[in-house]
């Protein structure tokens, strides 16, 4: 028995070898046609089909984070984790916890992957497994099961089976093909102190902030314990440039998972950039996240030689920014506004901007979580 065990390791071994020789082809996070719409669609018959590149597990296994539901009385549970934008993982993947499987994973629009039915065991774990096409790969996930997740219900009727299989809330919230968001587990209010579930953009700051895209700015009201102070989406608000470069990097950054490191001196062209300003340690926050996107070709700052970080953003230059980055690869008019394009591009898609009008955060939010499914 020992030398059969021996034995399917060296051909587990030589075939995840293969895989990685031969298989794969990892993410160039400098490949340009990796931002230029991963999801083309094609038609079969009067039925749309969206075919995705497929993205092996030795691509991601190293960077998901993992989160669980809490567990049913069965002791087991769904598992998740997220993937770049626009990739499809493949049919036979499954999740391992602790040496039990789970059933076979599927992901949502928005490439958030559920691995369900996984049985657990009474103990936190730092062992997490991806099997694909019969060979298991390592992450570097760690979860402690056994922590209990704020749930909708205060407590459980045992006799009531339905409400005590319904297992608590992960971090993540799915989104089905249709669009049409539970409302009864977002969380809006458990992340942003300003927002509550009643609000119409609540399931969409939801998924932006599950994302890592939408995170909201600092809540400054002293009189409540730092501890459990959430931080404000200040939705009212207008944005200024140097936000807008930050909301754009993490949406680029939803394509990928190496991000480069940022190049500066790419900041020195603008002349009303003074170069200490560039590299000090207080404004890294905006200016690593503008060199990106100068870099990647996403941005040109004005015709003026100015980049004018703290100006507020236009709705047509922020439509622009975050179209292109998801490949709708709209350009300036020839003739006439330069924003016409991007207007009429907005417009056909039934979404209505003014496009010289200064950006409020609860109409770059509606945008940018349209511009997801793009």
């Amino acid at each position: 028995m020992s030398n059969r065990k021996f034995e399917n390791r060296i051909l587990g071994g030589f075939v995840a070898f293969l895989l990685v020789v031969f298989g794969v082809k990892s993410i160039d996070t400098l490949n340009p046609n990796l931002f230029k719409g991963a999801l083309s669609p094609n038609y079969y018959g009067n039925m749309q089909m969206v075919e995705r590149p497929l993205i092996r597990a030795t691509e991601y296994v190293k960077h998901i984070k993992v989160d669980c539901d809490n567990r049913d009385e069965y002791q087991s549970t769904n598992c998740y984790y997220r993937l770049p934008l626009g990739f499809q993982i493949m049919d036979n993947t499954r999740m391992e916890i602790d040496n039990e499987k789970s059933d076979f994973c599927y992901q949502d629009q928005l490439n958030l992957v559920s691995c369900p039915s996984i049985y657990l065991k009474n103990a936190g774990s730092e062992k997490i497994y991806i099997w694909e096409t019969g060979v298991r790969f390592k992450t570097q996930s760690k979860i402690n099961i056994k922590a209990q997740r704020t749930d909708r219900y205060n407590s459980y009727d045992f006799s009531d089976f339905d409400n005590f299989q319904r297992p608590g809330r992960s971090r993540y919230t799915m989104v089905p093909n249709n669009r049409t968001l539970d409302t009864g587990n977002l969380r809006c209010q458990d992340y942003f102190y300003d927002v509550r579930k009643t609000n119409l953009r609540c399931g969409k700051i939801t998924v932006l902030r599950e994302m890592g895209i939408f995170t909201g700015q600092k809540n400054q009201n002293t009189r409540i314990p730092e501890q459990f102070r959430l931080p404000k989406a200040n939705l009212d608000h207008t944005l200024k440039r140097a936000e807008f470069f930050v909301l754009a990097d993490r949406m680029l950054n939803q394509s990928q998972y190496l991000r480069t490191q940022a190049n500066l001196s790419l900041l020195e062209q603008f002349k009303d950039l003074d170069i200490s300003q560039i590299y000090l340690k207080e404004n890294t926050w905006w200016t690593q996240a503008a060199a990106r996107l100068i870099e990647k070709g996403i941005m040109k700052g004005y015709s003026d030689s100015s980049l004018r970080p703290f100006d507020i953003v236009s709705e047509a230059e922020f439509a622009k920014v975050i179209a292109n980055i998801r490949g709708a690869n709209v350009s300036d008019a020839a003739s006439g506004p330069w924003y016409s394009r991007i207007v009429d591009f907005w417009r056909q898609r039934g979404t209505y901007i003014e496009p010289m009008r200064h950006i409020q955060r609860s109409t770059a939010v509606d945008l940018m979580y349209e511009v997801l499914f793009l």
